[in-house]
């Protein structure tokens, strides 16, 4: 019950990564500085100053290889997270539930084999004391009476007469 709630819960978050990442964009927005060095890069590229343009070229190159590592450490992984919190919450809760009601279960299979526990316990005890009785009984039936004990009977009949 457990793996199957677990791997439910895996393959959900699974699907779920998966359509964040049709839905967010693949590739972050640059920055204004990204977006004037390009269009510097394009005028000096006009005026034939490739020198310029090469070097805002290797310039934009790694201003985009810092922002696109920006967002994936810090936008991307935010907004998938805080996306994906709300799965976790609910997968929490779930199996908070099942826990709650393997415990109840429990509790209440325990409080039952006490219950026949004590039944059992008390026949057993009935039965010893039957026993015990029938054999007081049968080891008095068996017992030579005393002299004292036949007097009394004997006294017992004739006054009685």
């Amino acid at each position: 019950m457990n793996q199957n709630l677990f791997n439910k819960h895996e393959n959900e978050i699974k699907n779920e990564t998966e359509k964040f990442n049709k839905n967010f964009p693949n590739q972050p927005k640059f920055s204004s500085e990204v977006l004037n060095c390009q269009k510097q890069m394009e005028e000096h590229i006009k005026s034939k100053e490739y020198e310029k343009a090469n070097e805002l070229k290797i310039k934009i190159i790694n201003m985009c290889s810092e922002q696109e590592e920006k967002w994936k450490t810090e936008i991307y992984e935010k907004k998938l997270n805080a996306y994906l919190d709300k799965f976790r919450i609910k997968h929490n809760n779930e199996i908070n539930k099942v826990q709650i009601k393997n415990k109840s279960l429990l509790d209440k299979f325990s409080t039952k084999c006490l219950d026949e526990l004590k039944i059992v316990e008390n026949r057993y005890k009935n039965k010893f004391r039957d026993m015990l009785n029938d054999h007081i009984i049968s080891k008095n039936s068996f017992q030579k009476p005393s002299k004292a004990s036949l007097i009394k009977k004997i006294e017992n009949a004739t006054f009685s007469s």
